[in-house]
Order: C-alpha cells, then structure tokens, then sequence
C-alpha cells in the first residue's frame, strides 16, 4: 500500500491516496499525518488544462525599464554622495558627473580615444545589445581593429617587460 518515492531517504511516504506526507512515529494513523510541503505546491498546480494560448509580453527591445535604470542610477548618486559626504542633492549630483567624466575621460585617453569617441563606443554597443539603435557603423568604424591592435601592443609590453 504504501510506495516510497525513488529519491526519498526515507522519511516522507506517499500514501495510497497518492498524497505525500510527513511520518509521524507518535501517530500510527497515517491519514493525520501531515502533508509535506512539496505536496502542498503540487497539488496546487492545474494538470488538467493547457492553459490557454501563449501571448507575447515582451518587446523586441531589450532595454532595462525604468524602474531598473532609475533605481541604479539613484543607488550610484546616493552612494556616491554618502561617499563623498555630501548631503546636497544638486550639488551630489554635479559632483557625480565631474568625477564620471574624469574617470571615463581618463580611460578614453589610455585607449587613444576622446571622451565623445569612447562614449559613442559605448552607446552603439549598448544600442546594438538593447535593440534601440539602427544598425549603423556611427561609433563602432574600425573598433575590432582597435582593440586588436590595443591587445597586441600590450602583450608586446607584457613580454617584453615594458
């Protein structure tokens, strides 16, 4: 009458009654023992129907929502601010931009670019992967010749100990 599951340990039963439960050792009774958990979720589930036609809910672009991007971007001000001990929210906020730009700055130079060229980068990669941008070369002309060249100039100066 009573099967055990074929990953059980040997703790839960499932009953004649196909339920899955919890061995009770004080309890001989078996249809008081109470029902595991797992039975509780898939006893819960609709096995009979297909459940309708599929719908499409998403778009085609893959961009973030707002609520992703306005809760990041507020998350960075802040922490930068709190950071910075800054407690004025216009002020933060400037202060967050000069050092964003520095920073970039700073890297677009290493890579031999302007700030406007390195950002152009970015955004045609960005607009590419989120499907909002037009397909067009603007920011992206000769970028895996640039970042191969960048690669192998760097190896030379990591072989060569420079």
């Amino acid at each position: 009458i009573f099967n055990r599951w074929p990953h059980d340990r040997g703790d839960n039963y499932l009953d004649a009654r196909r339920k899955l439960t919890i061995p009770n050792p004080d309890d001989k009774t078996r249809s008081r023992w109470p029902i595991h958990p797992l039975w509780g979720y898939l006893s819960s589930i609709d096995w009979e129907t297909n459940g309708g036609p599929l719908t499409r809910r998403f778009t085609k672009a893959r961009a973030p929502g707002d609520d992703k991007l306005f809760s990041m971007a507020l998350s960075v001000l802040v922490s930068f601010m709190a950071r910075e001990g800054i407690e004025d929210s216009l002020e933060g906020y400037k202060a967050l931009m000069t050092a964003l730009y520095a920073h970039h700055s700073a890297i677009a130079k290493h890579l031999g670019l302007s700030f406007d060229e390195y950002l152009d980068q970015k955004l045609a990669i960005k607009g590419r992967l989120f499907n909002t941008l037009r397909n067009d070369q603007r920011g992206l002309d000769g970028l895996d010749e640039d970042i191969s060249a960048r690669n192998a100039e760097a190896y030379r100066k990591a072989r060569d100990g420079s």
